[in-house]
């Protein structure tokens, strides 16, 4: 079974880079797969011998030659699965990289990292130039589809290529008929149908093939809307001795019935803890701010505000600059900045925190983060384990 993913991966980075050119072909490029840096894409594997890594992996981005060019693991996730036929597969899912490497062919390399398997790509592109010329896919089938166990993972696969939208066409259904009585010729009622052409200069063997396999998928979406027919891309001459030539394919499209990507696999950049958070005496109030991300994070320009919550009275701000962030915990110092009971939250700008190009949402509520302070219910020595009927 021939692996139509558009992210191929392969044991070496030999194999990964021999996409089936015409040996003929001299001048080998690979700008026709065109990811941008603040998209998310999600490809699911196909490999004969299978891939596994047992959640323990790092994913990497490197040139044609292994050299390390970044390390994006933190914006990558794997689901690990079994397909129809037994095979351990993946599906992996970049998320919003923030990286832009220009034209430059560039490979993502996986590496088991308590094993000794390491897993190569095709090259492709990850850079916002020219994105005016690129299309978003977002596709699936039901069942098994050409190597694709979606019977096991239901998950849109996702990529972006280099074809564009050129112009509609008409294609209006009209049939005619002829009255002998009157000698005129008359046209039923007509059928209005306008179809889409889309284009690329620049294509190679690779793309056009897995062009053509996404384009009979039961469910196609071009730049989130959905294709209802299956269009075929039209090959034509190889253009010198380079390994690309022209293509293109119409289609009609149900503006109705629109997508919108999300993440599938990787998690999205959350507030996993807060503290102080609940119910505390003055006593038990923390000194300090602290909240826990999901992921690394980074500040940017902006603010968080401590507020009385029965009054929404401002006690105190905080800036970027009052902010100390390690990996994914921030932390404020409120030293005596609380000296009386009452009831407080906290709120933040929704681009305070970033990783990557994901911000984080902010809060913007008075429930989402919020603390008691108040005088304690009962002494410690109120009680001992002899007052209470227990196991």
């Amino acid at each position: 079974m021939i692996d139509y993913s558009f992210i191929r991966l392969k044991p070496t980075l030999n194999d990964a880079l021999n996409i089936g050119d015409s040996p003929l072909s001299q001048f080998i490029y690979y700008n026709q797969i065109h990811l941008l840096p603040n998209e998310n894409y999600l490809q699911i594997s196909n490999l004969d011998s299978g891939i596994s890594f047992d959640g323990d992996f790092k994913a990497e981005l490197i040139d044609c030659e292994d050299n390390l060019l970044a390390d994006i693991t933190s914006n990558f996730g794997v689901y690990e699965f079994i397909d129809k036929n037994g095979v351990n597969q993946i599906a992996f899912e970049f998320a919003q990289i923030g990286l832009d490497f220009g034209f430059q062919a560039i490979s993502l390399k996986l590496t088991h990292t308590t094993g000794n398997e390491v897993y190569y790509s095709n090259p492709f592109i990850l850079t916002e130039e020219f994105s005016y010329e690129t299309t978003r896919f977002d596709y699936k089938s039901y069942g098994y589809f050409n190597g694709i166990s979606y019977d096991k993972v239901s998950f849109y696969q996702s990529i972006r290529l280099n074809f564009w939208f050129d112009n509609v066409e008409n294609k209006t259904e009209v049939s005619d008929y002829y009255q002998i009585s009157n000698g005129n010729t008359i046209s039923n009622r007509a059928l209005y149908k306008q179809s889409e052409n889309y284009k690329s200069e620049y294509i190679n063997r690779f793309s056009f093939e897995r062009t053509n396999i996404l384009l009979i998928s039961d469910v196609v979406y071009a730049e989130g809307v959905r294709i209802t027919n299956k269009p075929q891309a039209s090959s034509n001459d190889r253009l010198g001795y380079s390994n690309l030539f022209e293509s293109s394919f119409n289609c009609f499209k149900n503006y109705n019935d629109t997508f919108e990507w999300d993440y599938q696999i990787v998690e999205r950049l959350s507030l996993i803890d807060k503290v102080p958070l609940g119910l505390y005496t003055l006593a038990s109030l923390p000194n300090s701010i602290i909240g826990t991300f999901n992921k690394n994070i980074v500040k940017n320009i902006g603010t968080i505000e401590l507020l009385d919550k029965d009054t929404d009275a401002l006690l105190s701000y905080y800036t970027e600059d009052d902010i100390v962030i390690v990996d994914n915990v921030f932390t404020i110092d409120i030293t005596g900045v609380i000296t009386s009971n009452g009831n407080y939250y906290l709120k933040i700008s929704n681009d305070l925190f970033y990783s990557g190009l994901e911000v984080f949402g902010g809060i913007d509520n008075n429930t989402e983060w919020s603390f008691t302070v108040a005088n304690a219910d009962f002494l410690g020595t109120d009680f001992n384990n002899d007052d209470f009927f227990t196991n």
